[in-house]
């Protein structure tokens, strides 16, 4: 899905992100977007998956919405959907909405 253009990937990331959302700007990534959520999912597609980089950058109460539509679009496609370095709110959130049905943690967010 194409961004929307009023509002730039960095606005969003600014307004929404956190540490783990710059990764977004540094490989070439997709955007998944719905016309009434401000905010996105950015994703790469590798071998049948869509791998989203961290969390959706959005607004906290709209992410398992944001979430929800992209897992449809992800079945819709026929692509494996994987989150990657999401926080842990995050993917137990998706775990509780059944979004997701394994989680694998691998480390740690520093907050100094």
């Amino acid at each position: 899905m194409k961004m929307d253009t009023q509002i730039s990937i960095e606005d969003l990331i600014h307004r929404w992100g956190c540490s783990t959302s710059e990764a977004i700007l540094d490989a070439p990534c997709h955007y998944f977007q719905v016309p009434h959520i401000e905010g996105f999912i950015g994703y790469q597609l590798q071998h049948g998956c869509a791998i989203s980089l961290g969390d959706p950058v959005c607004n906290e109460n709209h992410k398992i919405e944001l979430a929800r539509s992209f897992r449809d679009y992800c079945k819709k496609n026929h692509f494996d959907l994987i989150y990657f370095i999401s926080s842990k709110k995050f993917s137990e959130e998706t775990l509780d909405h059944h979004l997701i049905n394994i989680k694998i943690e691998i480390g740690k967010e520093l907050i100094f």
